[in-house]
């Protein structure tokens, strides 16, 4: 009996090594995909890195906008750094609002989005992308 119980288990063993090695495991897109959401969860960002897009949603109809920033971030303040893509979704009533950037931009660079209002910027969050 106990060879019944491990001929499934050796059988699944090899089947994921020749997925790995035939390069048949998870797609790499579907680890290109970073989202933020504001500390309020009143929008969030997701960047895909494959296809280089940020899209932005401002999901509460609160008054307020969503803004998200692609950047390159400080190395002593990695919260913050140099803009490469900046989108705004102004309210929650239309769909959300996509950016490309034309070129990869290498190195570092993280996701930052927060709630806007005017000049006013509140209820940020960042993430890093790679």
């Amino acid at each position: 009996m106990r060879n019944v119980t491990r001929r499934p288990a050796l059988a699944t063993i090899g089947a994921l090594a020749l997925m790995g090695a035939l390069g048949m495991t998870q797609p790499a897109w579907a680890a290109d995909i970073t989202t933020v959401y504001t500390t309020d969860y009143a929008g969030h960002a997701s960047w895909d890195d494959g296809a280089r897009k940020l899209t932005v949603c401002d999901d509460k109809a609160d008054g307020w906008g969503t803004r998200a920033y692609v950047y390159r971030p400080n190395s002593g303040d990695p919260g913050n750094g140099t803009v490469l893509l900046k989108v705004n979704d102004p309210n929650a009533s239309g769909p959300c609002q996509h950016g490309y950037l034309a070129s990869n931009p290498g190195g570092h660079i993280s996701l930052k989005v927060c709630s806007y209002q005017g000049a006013r910027v509140e209820d940020c969050d960042w993430k890093k992308i790679r």
